[in-house]
């Protein structure tokens, strides 16, 4: 029965780790489509001069990624949320050069976060595939 208890425990750090794993890769699937969310916006501003409303419309239809962006809000960083609510509020005023001003500043800077993000996660998923195994471990050896 000990034994059985500790397989369950060691199964469920090494579920945790896997659900970890999944979570931040598709964080960085998340960056990806918003980045290429802006880069429609930008497309569709320059080249279309489409409104807002439309580009959404056609957008959303493809990914829910986006609708839920746009309705919820989804949390990044501090930083990038910040960036992001100020990229859908002022989308859509002033000029044209200044709304594709504002799409390049704001993938470039999604960019950078996502590099910075791909850079370090390799290190966060050995960090924590270690750290759960260690605590399911240690658990099963006071629990047995």
């Amino acid at each position: 029965m000990k034994i059985l208890g500790g397989l369950l425990i060691l199964l469920s750090s090494i579920v945790c780790t896997y659900y970890y794993e999944s979570h931040l890769k598709d964080k960085v699937n998340k960056y990806n489509e918003l980045i290429s969310f802006i880069s429609h916006i930008s497309n569709q501003i320059e080249y279309f001069s489409c409104p807002l409303e439309q580009i959404y419309e056609k957008y959303t239809k493809k990914t829910p990624f986006i609708s839920s962006l746009i309705i919820k809000k989804c949390s990044f960083d501090k930083k990038v949320d910040k960036l992001v609510i100020n990229f859908f509020q002022t989308i859509g005023q002033g000029f044209k050069k200044e709304q594709l001003k504002l799409c390049s500043y704001t993938i470039n800077e999604l960019e950078s976060s996502l590099s910075s993000l791909k850079l370090l996660l390799p290190n966060k998923i050995k960090v924590f595939r270690s750290m759960s195994l260690f605590v399911g471990i240690c658990t099963i050896i006071l629990v047995v």
